[in-house]
């Protein structure tokens, strides 16, 4: 028996050994003090029940929600923005997407979530507490399952700490007090592209058994084209090379999923959920691109065709064990596994201007994955005014993948390889945390959490590689109140997050370009020597609630970044290849303002809208790469978001407009690459109208101001350099939903 296995099976006994003990001692636990606070990352109703058993002090200010009391945002001393139920269904939203844009420091590109304005993979999304299986994406989660959306601004134990941007965690709903049936259906159409979706939710209680089945499916077909240029400069600035070109693309996709939970009630309080999954997606598509040589040396290769197809499936479950003892204490265990495949397979011809055949290339990519985690926490109320949590953390990632690439060139040799290779991906991790009120006006929050990561990659001509890494995050974070009970109030927190490689990105697999050069690249999905990233942070923010529903903060934060994960191009066996690397050391710093409050909360007589506003200024820069604009990739130096939502008497009509921006220009990655892209401005207005109470229609036009997308690529070196860019004409887009409930 390996010894990290070992461990985890000893902390499993040892924590469920001392469950027992508390459930059936003969001698009652005392019951904490009515300083005591609610344990951090317990439920709503957790926190209801404590607040039955405590007497709370209750600030003469303070925000109501129609189900609780309780305000996460607010009280809990952790750095947390709770989105309850009724805010989510407040305007008739039927996608989670469209709920996020209205959070506050919250950006949705693309239909990723970003926060603190940091690309890609920075942000730790989660449901209910666990990462969501590949392929599934959140957008197709109906919002009336769901229960709650926390926004974990700062790091806590009980979670991950691969969330150095933040956490943001989906809940589904356990318990349905009436029965509830819907179908919604939408048709979209926009850029290139028609779409159309139909989506239904049923939940419902038996006995002790509550449950609900969300299911969704669609098609989309696109039509995409764009043009582009390259030129090129000798090192005295002279142009000696220019070439023009225009791709267009074409295909249709297909995806069906349905999740549900099953919630059991069991005796003594306990209860036992589970959560099984299944979604598929396909694809299709062809492309032709042409390019015209109008200075400088040409290729064989200016015409291409070619096709793409691919397939995506996963099955996933889980089972959350919850068991309650006497004065508060709870053993939670969760078991999760999924499986699943994607496929993908493409093939490419080019000519030379007169339609002879110079190049032909066929790739089928086949790829396995499978993951598995189990994690327990036990939390109790402890001595007077502290809330302990502790627990573990056991998680397994595999990959199998081959590529198969064939091609016949006439400049060339022939080429038909055949690789195989292997990602794996083990953590374990033990955390604790405590929160303790040490006055009614000031809490203290800490936590330690210890991972440790064990990655292995290994492929055909590719040396078995295995890195080995831990990660000690200490956690504090402290909420300390104006004693004028005037709503304002202050935090600090102190953090140490991380990001680690996904599976995909330690297979080292290349994706060959036709015309090879430094500004179009192979590309090479990743990397197995890739070191996980970490972050040392430090948050501040200063929070005033004024009035109900009412809100402002300011708030800035710094990351001190090592192993910075980022894309390097380098010329490897005369090919160029970009491919993911570690580039040295890096800082991000933020400050961010904003507010959100009903009109009426400033002017009884004023109309029933919401506003809302949030702006952001990021700050970064890579050691490793010389000035200017050494910044981090993908983070927008400015961004914001201004919005109106009116809700008319009753919620008959509900209506609303945003307008937002995202600062962009020049990016310097590596010493001799320079990323570019345009500074982009959207507006988008919807409109809801409820022709019956259970009958609902909704009107919603995004990219209204039809912005083109630009974006360009620059390396240089001592030979001279070379620019390509690319523009991509947009349109407005236009969106109709219907939802009937029944």
């Amino acid at each position: 028996m390996s010894p990290l296995l070992a461990a985890a099976i000893h902390i499993i006994c040892a924590n469920t050994i001392a469950f027992a003990h508390i459930a059936h001692a003969q001698t009652p636990t005392p019951t904490p003090t009515p300083a005591a606070t609610p344990i951090t990352g317990a439920t709503s109703d957790d926190k209801e029940e404590t607040k039955a058993k405590t007497p709370q002090v209750i600030d003469k200010v303070e925000i109501k929600g129609s189900q609780s009391d309780y305000d996460e945002r607010r009280e809990d001393t952790a750095t947390k923005i709770v989105v309850t139920s009724e805010e989510i269904r407040k305007f008739g939203d039927t996608q989670i997407l469209d709920v996020m844009k209205r959070l506050p420091g919250v950006t949705v590109q693309n239909n990723a979530i970003r926060l603190r304005g940091l690309g890609s993979g920075y942000t730790q999304i989660l449901i209910d507490g666990e990462r969501p299986p590949p392929g599934f994406s959140i957008d197709n989660l109906s919002p009336d399952l769901v229960e709650r959306i926390e926004i974990i601004r700062a790091a806590t134990a009980e979670y991950s700490t691969q969330a150095v941007a933040g956490t943001v965690n989906i809940v589904m709903r356990k318990k349905f007090s009436v029965s509830k049936r819907d179908v919604n259906a939408g048709w979209y159409s926009g850029t290139g592209y028609t779409s159309q979706r139909v989506g239904f939710s049923i939940a419902d209680k038996v006995d002790q058994l509550a449950f609900s089945v969300g299911g969704y499916g669609g098609r989309g077909t696109f039509d995409y084209a764009s043009i582009g240029s390259t030129i090129g400069l000798d090192p005295n600035g002279q142009r000696v090379m220019q070439r023009t070109s225009s791709v267009a693309s074409f295909g249709d996709n297909r995806y069906a999923g349905l999740y549900s939970t099953l919630a059991w009630t069991l005796a003594g309080g306990d209860s036992f959920t589970m959560n099984p999954s299944l979604n598929f997606s396909q694809y299709n598509s062809q492309f032709h691109s042409r390019t015209d040589y109008l200075l400088g040396d040409s290729t064989i290769y200016p015409i291409s065709d070619g096709r793409n197809r691919g397939s995506n499936w996963n099955v996933g479950n889980s089972a959350n064990w919850i068991l309650k003892g006497q004065s508060g204490a709870k053993l939670d265990l969760k078991i999760s596994a999924s499986v699943g495949a994607r496929n993908s397979d493409s093939f490419s011809h080019s000519f030379d201007y007169d339609n002879t055949p110079t190049l032909a290339r066929s790739t089928l990519g086949p790829t396995r994955d499978s993951r598995a985690a189990i994690v327990g926490k036990y939390a109790t109320p402890i001595v007077e005014g502290h809330s302990l949590l502790a627990g573990w953390d056991i998680g397994f990632n595999r990959s199998n993948s081959s590529l198969r690439v064939i091609e016949t060139n006439v400049a060339a040799d022939p080429i038909d390889t055949l690789e195989d290779y292997v990602a794996s991906v083990r953590k374990f991790a033990l955390f604790a945390q405590d929160e303790w009120s040490v006055t009614p006006n000031w809490s203290v929050y800490l936590g330690l959490r210890w991972e440790g990561i064990d990655t292995t990659s290994d492929g055909t001509g590719v040396a078995t590689t295995t890195n080995r890494s831990s990660v000690v995050s200490p956690l504090f974070q402290t909420l300390w109140k104006f004693p004028d009970k005037s709503g304002r109030q202050f935090r600090l927190a102190l953090t140490r997050t991380y990001k680690a490689p996904e599976t995909y990105n330690l297979v080292p697999r290349i994706y060959r370009t036709t015309v090879n050069t430094s500004t179009t690249p192979d590309y090479q999905t990743g990397n197995s020597s890739l070191k996980p990233e970490l972050a040392t942070g430090v948050d501040i923010a200063y929070e005033h609630f004024f009035a109900k529903g009412a809100s402002m903060s300011l708030s800035g934060s710094v990351r001190a970044l090592t192993e910075y994960n980022t894309r390097g191009t380098f010329l490897i066996n005369d090919r160029w290849v970009n491919k993911p690397i570690n580039n040295g050391n890096a800082t991000s710093r933020s400050i961010e303002f904003d507010a959100k409050f009903p009109l009426q909360s400033i002017y009884g007589g004023a109309p029933p809208i919401d506003f809302r506003f949030n702006i952001a200024r990021n700050f970064s820069r890579v050691e490793e790469v010389p000035g200017p604009n050494n910044r981090l990739d993908q983070q927008a130096p400015l961004s914001g978001t201004f919005g109106l939502d009116y809700r008319m008497r009753g919620g008959i009509v509900v209506a609303g407009a945003s307008y937002s921006f995202k600062g962009g220009g020049d990016v310097r990655l590596a010493v001799n690459q320079i990323n570019y892209s345009a500074t982009t401005r959207e507006l988008e207005m919807y409109v809801l109208y409820k022709y019956t109470p259970k009958l609902q229609f909704q009107l919603r036009l995004t990219n209204v101001l039809r912005r083109d997308l630009v974006t360009a690529s620059t390396y240089f070196d001592d030979t001279g350099s070379t620019r390509s860019s690319s523009i991509r004409p947009t349109q407005m887009n236009i969106g109709a939903n219907m939802k009937l409930e029944f």
